[in-house]
């Protein structure tokens, strides 16, 4: 038997048996293990003995339900999610835009997105068969949910409360309240206790009257530990018949180092030399709530006391 090579352009002698079958290679046709994309060779039969009898390398086919209940049936048959999804502590990573709706049949859905590149976060409200509208956004204050206003919202009742007459008035400066507080120490009312920290002014109007004169000016209470009250004074003198006047100017403090008044200093220095003698200055009393005593001497008869009191950590009344 003459077989034709295609190759060599020749008819060349091929093998048969005894009944005139051709003898060939097996090998040249099948393999044992079968090889990926191989398209000239089929696997040999042993091959396919061996894989058929291998339970393992076959299962039942996987039906859609099978596949869903492998996922905790989180989807049903139309893909939609039906379960609450557990994250197990993990993220949800790049999404474009999350749409709000409580059911199917919701009518007003919330979008929540962002643009790229923006930090900004948008909430955008659509109700059906109306179209867009107005979103609120409510945050839980301890008790119940309060609306959070919007920047436009805020802007209008600020505006509201600013054109509010009955809602507003003067500012009390700190000069005012000083003021109104001397005014009623001076009508009578009672003794005005200025605390840590603070201070006061007052000014005094003396007629001598041809005697001396006494004035107690301020009360300082030190008695509580490392406190001090400080007292600085202008005075002005004139005698009652012209022929003199005088100007002084000095500070009285006082302070305690423990419970006991530690200091009762005065410096009073002329700042005009008239021929009036300067007044005295001391602080009188026991213990560690004491007065600061202005003392005239006879012979002139006007004397003003102009006065501002500073306390550290005690406190004073204004006589």
């Amino acid at each position: 038997m003459m077989g034709w090579d295609a190759d060599a352009q020749v008819w060349r002698k091929v093998l048969v048996n005894a009944e005139g079958k051709l003898i060939i290679d097996p090998t040249e046709i099948f393999e044992y293990v079968p090889t990926e994309d191989e398209q000239g060779k089929a696997p040999t039969s042993g091959w396919a003995f061996d894989h058929k009898a291998d339970a393992s390398a076959h299962h039942t086919k996987f039906t859609a339900a099978e596949a869903r209940a492998a996922i905790g049936d989180l989807l049903n048959s139309s893909g939609v999610l039906i379960k609450n999804l557990n994250c197990g502590g993990k993220s949800l990573n790049t999404l474009a835009a999350l749409l709000l709706k409580t059911a199917v049949g919701d009518g007003k859905q919330v979008t929540i997105f962002k643009d790229t590149d923006s930090n900004i976060v948008y909430f955008y409200c659509y109700e059906s068969g109306v179209g867009p509208m107005e979103c609120e956004i409510h945050a839980f204050d301890g008790s119940g949910y309060s609306k959070v206003a919007t920047e436009v919202v805020a802007d209008s009742k600020i505006l509201t409360h600013a054109g509010n007459v009955s809602a507003h008035h003067s500012k009390y400066t700190n000069a005012e309240a000083l003021a109104a507080a001397v005014a009623g120490l001076a009508s009578g009312v009672s003794a005005v206790v200025i605390n840590t920290g603070s201070f006061a002014k007052k000014t005094y109007g003396v007629r001598c009257g041809g005697g001396t004169v006494t004035l107690d000016v301020v009360t300082a209470d030190v008695s509580a530990s490392q406190v001090c009250v400080m007292v600085h004074l202008r005075i002005l003198i004139a005698r009652y018949d012209n022929n003199g006047m005088g100007i002084f100017d000095g500070y009285a403090h006082a302070y305690s180092t423990g419970p006991v008044f530690g200091s009762v200093s005065v410096d009073l220095k002329k700042l005009f030399f008239g021929t009036v003698a300067a007044p005295t200055l001391s602080w009188v009393g026991t213990g560690n709530v004491r007065d600061l005593r202005i003392t005239n001497s006879i012979g002139y008869n006007r004397m003003t006391v102009e006065m501002t009191v500073q306390t550290f950590d005690g406190s004073f009344t204004l006589k």
